[in-house]
């Protein structure tokens, strides 16, 4: 798991299919699997947590997880990561990056 401000590169485990080590993109909707999105990533976090991402090795992998209230509530301890009475999503939808472009911000 990732907590703001960190940033990890997932890896696959080969015999078993594994993922260890996932990032997680917390926030205020859901994504389902076999479907494609362009995001426009502007928070500094997941910023820096996406970069992390596409400058390591592929697959570039993260967890999309649904956080009610999003960026509000990253910091809240009813949705604190790990804590077996956490209001958090406890599953969610392992996310492929396929292309990435990064624009220059407008302002």
């Amino acid at each position: 798991s990732s907590a703001p401000g960190t940033a990890a590169v997932s890896t696959v485990d080969a015999a078993t299919g594994s993922v260890h080590n996932v990032p997680l993109w917390r926030v205020q909707w859901t994504e389902l699997p076999g479907y494609q999105n362009v995001l426009n990533v502007h928070v500094a976090h997941y910023t820096h947590m996406f970069q992390s991402i596409v400058h390591g090795p592929p697959p570039w992998l993260f967890g999309h997880l649904h956080l009610p209230g999003g960026s509000d509530n990253l910091t809240s301890e009813a949705y604190r990561l790990g804590d077996p009475d956490s209001r958090q999503t406890r599953w969610g939808t392992l996310m492929r990056i396929s292309d990435y472009r990064q624009v220059e911000d407008d302002g």
